[in-house]
């Protein structure tokens, strides 16, 4: 019990004196911090490798990045492909809706 009381006391001590710091020292405060958040971005990015390309992240002879390439060479990109169909199929699916409607239009 007593060593419990003890390690509160260090602890309400460590505290006190942090904030006690921090509230004398607010533009040292910011200025750390603005350094530390420079270094650790600089860290990361000179240490790892970030590569958002999804070709790079897949083995190259992939038939998935052979058929990127493919799509690649003959559009000019892939991040947006909009494809439109003109099938009979679509009627039928759109008179599939309208029936759908008119069946929850009874129900209702």
């Amino acid at each position: 019990m007593e060593q419990e009381q003890t390690k509160r006391s260090l602890n309400h001590r460590f505290f006190a004196a942090l904030i006690e710091f921090v509230l004398k020292h607010p533009k040292r405060i910011v200025i750390l911090s603005v350094i530390f958040t420079i270094l650790s971005v600089l860290a990361i990015a000179l240490r790892f490798d970030i590569r958002s390309d999804m070709k790079d992240l897949m083995p190259p002879d992939s038939q998935v990045v052979k058929d990127m390439y493919a799509i690649s060479d003959r559009m000019g990109s892939i991040t947006t492909l909009k494809i439109y169909l003109k099938t009979p199929e679509l009627k039928a699916l759109s008179e599939a809706d309208r029936e759908s409607e008119a069946y929850r239009s009874c129900i209702e």
